[in-house]
This record gives structure tokens, sequence and C-alpha cells, in this order.
């Protein structure tokens, strides 16, 4: 498949149909798209709760612990309606034949995790790398699950760009970035992906 290229507008699709190809599960589909429209760390993302999905206000968000937070929930991600939509239909189908109980999306306890490994344990980041790395390997491509989060933000910041009407309205929407990744030097990782 060639080189990655991080600004590629297609590479989650293409990912999608490597998933599609190995026929992943819907959890690891879930977790790549959640990878991809959120820019979270996969860490992030295998820890969520059920609770974290519940305590937003939006539907399309859950809070998530970020680096460097000392486990504490104070960062948040935003996905989309068909994202969503598959992540009710991963618990409500794959989670629920795992889960002793059999208990369904809005029956699981907050505390819950959201995803889950064969055996009922949480999923962890290291149990989900298999999965990915045998689906990149089998595809010939060269991508580990932190390049979807560059992806994220390069796309991001190219959107910004082209669409922003002003200088004002750029500062302003690339300083919502800053604030939606959590970076605590924000101008200093822009730089990194201006470069």
């Amino acid at each position: 498949m060639g080189p990655v290229v991080i600004a590629d507008r297609d590479l989650p699709y293409q990912v999608y149909q490597i998933g599609t190809k190995i026929e992943w599960n819907l959890r690891e589909t879930v977790i790549a798209k959640l990878l991809f429209e959120t820019g979270a760390r996969i860490s992030e993302i295998v820890e969520l709760t059920i609770g974290d999905y519940r305590e937003r206000q939006d539907k399309l968000e859950a809070k998530v612990i970020d680096k460097g937070s000392r486990k504490v929930r104070r960062k948040w991600i935003r996905f989309s309606d068909d994202t969503l939509i598959l992540l009710k239909r991963y618990v409500n189908t794959e989670r629920k034949e795992i889960d002793p109980l059999g208990l369904t999306f809005d029956q699981i306890p907050d505390t819950a995790p959201i995803f889950l490994t064969q055996r009922n344990t949480p999923l962890t980041r290291k149990t989900w790398y298999v999965h990915w790395n045998k689906a990149m390997k089998q595809a010939g491509l060269s991508l580990n699950p932190h390049k979807a989060r560059h992806w994220f933000v390069t796309n991001r910041m190219r959107i910004i760009k082209e669409t922003a009407q002003n200088e004002g309205e750029l500062a302003k929407k690339m300083a919502e970035l800053v604030v939606y990744m959590a970076w605590r030097s924000g101008e200093e990782m822009l730089g990194v992906y201006e470069h």
C-alpha cells in the first residue's frame, strides 16, 4: 500500500476498508472510528466507561482521562452520529454476549468499561494493538494508532485554514483546537503541526 501520508483525507477510510477485509468485529471498528474522529489517544478510548459517555450533556461526547491528568477525567471527545450508532450496536450485541449479566447500553452501571475482551475483562491498549497491528501488517501499511491523532490534528488545521473568514476567526478556531486537544503548550504544538 506504500507510505502513509498523514495529510491524506482518505486515510481513515483506507483503515476501515482494511478492517472490513480482515473482518474486524464491531469493537475494533468502533475504536478505529473513535481514533480518527476524536484525535484521542488509544488509551483514552479503551479506558472509556459508560459513565464517561452519560456524564456529558451532548449525546455525541464523552469524557476521557488524558495524558498527565493523574486519572482525572477532565478532557472530552466528540464523535459522529454514525459512530454512536455503531458504539451502541457493539454494546447491545458483542459486549452483551460477553457480559455475564447480559446488560444493554442503558443497563450497564456508570463504572463499567465500554470495551471488553472476550474474557470479560477491560480492554487494554496493549490487547487492542494486537488487532490493529494484524490489520496493518496484512495490508502492508506502516501505521501505528497514534498516527490517527496526527491525522486528526493535521486535517482539522487544514479545515480551519480553508474555512476561516479572517485572521481573527482563524486564531479563535486554532485556540479552540488547542483547548479540545488539551495541550498545555498550545502554541508549541500548533507549530509542530504547521511544520
